[in-house]
């Protein structure tokens, strides 16, 4: 019987940059390093909580600039 030589997969770099190639007989596996996917998830969850910080006072300067346009075309005010 003749076997035929296992192709490294790995080595076609098929994984995600954040993942690990196993190779394995005739197949690869891509494994996530978790320390990786934590410190990447805590680095969003910053960013998240960061920009809707930004959202709210965003919110609040163009309520406040409604609110003074709205007065100001009442009062004849420019």
């Amino acid at each position: 019987m003749y076997y035929l030589p296992d192709i490294n997969e790995c080595e076609l770099n098929p994984c995600p940059t954040v993942e690990e190639c196993q190779n394995t007989p005739g197949n690869f596996t891509c494994t996530q390093d978790t320390t990786i996917a934590t410190t990447s998830l805590f680095a969003h969850s910053q960013a998240i909580r960061y920009l809707l910080a930004v959202a709210d006072e965003l919110a609040i300067v163009t309520t406040m600039l409604q609110v003074s346009t709205l007065l100001g075309a009442r009062w004849n005010v420019s």
